[in-house]
């Protein structure tokens, strides 16, 4: 019996992390790929683009478990460098967390602007990384507001582990138009990253009622102009572009070959902005 072709080729796929990989993981991706294979078409480009988005995926976690033993159980670099994060993860891969690049181009803005503020909203806040990355780093009052149950448990697991669960609130719910507009108070950041949902959550509420509180705001599909139309009033609005990851930032990254350092640092990112919006 011949050895499964797609099996193969993650077997020749080059690194140390993969001779470090489970042959009942390895089987598990398989039999997905096989099942994705199967029902490729000429003119279907959305399953090769899951077929190889599923293989980055997995080689992303290869290079996770051969960087371990160097990032340690905290992330390495940047703002957050030192903050402790379970392994677990929602909604993205948890390496550029751990190496501490992820949004890098927020973390410059946080940086620069936290003296500014007395509290933090974060809409979407999944895991709890600016939870409790802000409330360890600058001792700020954050509240998170989301979706899914297992991203409260994450979050409020995550501030524990740092020990500012005093300072870290977690709402079982998702953040309505009439909620926001009350908490949008002098001296309060938001943070919002709602996947595509932004644009029907603004539209709730008159920007009049937000001109007074900072938003940070990660936009999707085209959110971008409309957004910046609605809040340009009260506020001023900068564009902030995905940019590059300098590997001299992140001296971690040495340690892997050219085509695993890119995947390292790959956060699965589109080509939308954020919107960095403060109040005039």
């Amino acid at each position: 019996m011949t050895d499964d072709p797609i099996l193969s080729i993650l077997r020749a796929l080059p690194g140390q992390a993969l001779q470090m990989a489970r042959r009942d993981a390895l089987d598990a991706l398989a039999g997905q790929a096989r099942e994705t294979a199967a029902a490729l078409s000429p003119d279907d480009l959305g399953t090769f683009d899951a077929l190889f988005a599923m293989v980055l995926r997995y080689r992303t976690y290869l290079i996770l478990q051969s960087l371990g033993p160097f990032l340690g159980d905290a992330v390495r670099h940047g703002l957050f460098e030192g903050l402790r994060m379970l392994p677990e993860s929602f909604g993205s891969h948890p390496l550029p967390r751990r190496i501490g690049c992820y949004e890098r181009e927020i973390q410059t803005i946080l940086a620069a602007r936290a003296p500014c503020w007395d509290r933090v909203v974060d809409i979407g806040c999944a895991e709890g990384w600016y939870l409790a990355g802000l409330a360890r780093r600058f001792g700020l009052p954050c509240q998170g507001f989301d979706v899914a149950p297992s991203a409260w448990r994450l979050a409020r697991a995550n501030a524990a582990l740092n020990g500012v669960e005093a300072l870290v609130t977690v709402a079982e719910r998702p953040c309505g138009g009439e909620e926001l507009a009350s908490l949008a108070t002098p001296r309060t950041l938001f943070i919002v990253d709602i996947e595509g949902a932004e644009t029907d959550l603004f539209a709730q509420i008159d920007p009049e009622r937000l001109a007074r509180a900072e938003f940070i705001i990660e936009t999707h599909g085209g959110s971008a102009a409309p957004l910046a139309e609605r809040l340009g009033r009260g506020h001023r609005i900068e564009l902030v572009w995905p940019g590059p990851r300098p590997i001299e930032d992140y001296p971690t990254l040495w340690r892997l070959q050219e085509i695993d350092r890119s995947l390292a640092i790959w956060e699965g990112r589109g080509l939308d902005p954020w919107l960095h919006c403060v109040p005039r």
